[in-house]
């Protein structure tokens, strides 16, 4: 018995987890997850010092690095929400304090065809 699938458009294509792999991640920081969708890729990661010190971390690497921040806020429950444009793709993070520590999504997506 042959079953055709319904519609004829293929399942949607999932943005590549090689887009996050080579984002930067402070020292001593532990990747615990990561996922794909279809436009973007998010790998959240744990680190055992304050939040402000990771927040910290990414503002001076992105300026070593000569990427542009374009958002820097600080939410009423103490997430940090950065957003920078690297030479090659955007770079969203999520920063929340965590029992001590510190748990940080990092975000990126593919960058728009030019």
């Amino acid at each position: 018995m042959l079953v055709s699938a319904c519609g004829s458009e293929p399942p949607p294509k999932s943005a590549p987890a090689s887009l996050v792999s080579d984002a930067p991640v402070p020292p001593g920081a532990a990747r615990i997850s990561s996922s794909e969708g279809t436009e973007a890729v998010e790998a959240v990661y744990r680190a055992q010092y304050p939040s402000d010190s990771v927040a910290a971390w990414y503002r001076r690497w992105f300026l070593e690095h000569q990427w542009r921040i374009t958002g820097d806020n600080r939410l009423p429950d103490g997430m940090v929400v950065l957003h920078a444009e690297g030479p090659a793709k955007p770079l969203w993070l999520m920063i929340r304090p965590e029992g001590g520590g510190t748990s940080f999504s990092v975000m990126t997506a593919e960058p728009a065809p030019k």
